[in-house]
């Protein structure tokens, strides 16, 4: 790396340094409880007026069947692994 390339990498990682500190700083984030506006009321209680029943059951439209067990393959390993470039 040049001197000059290293002078520009150092004095730009300072100058975010200084920006991040003085953002620090200067930041008036308070974090206070504040008060509800109002107290909010139940104005009604609501009842169930009738049951409810589902209208029809739902079957399945096919049974299906498990996949197949595939059997593990006799290959020793780092065998057929030949690259043809």
């Amino acid at each position: 790396m040049t001197s000059s390339a290293s002078i520009i990498l150092i004095s730009g990682s300072l100058g975010l340094v200084l920006l991040v500190i003085f953002g620090l700083f200067t930041s008036s984030v308070e974090l206070e409880y504040s008060e509800p506006a109002a107290e909010v009321e139940r104005t009604a209680e609501v009842e169930r007026t009738a049951e409810v029943e589902p209208a029809a059951e739902v079957e399945p439209a096919a049974e299906v069947e498990p996949a197949a067990e595939v059997a593990p393959a006799d290959v020793e390993a780092g065998e057929r692994l030949d690259y043809n470039c």
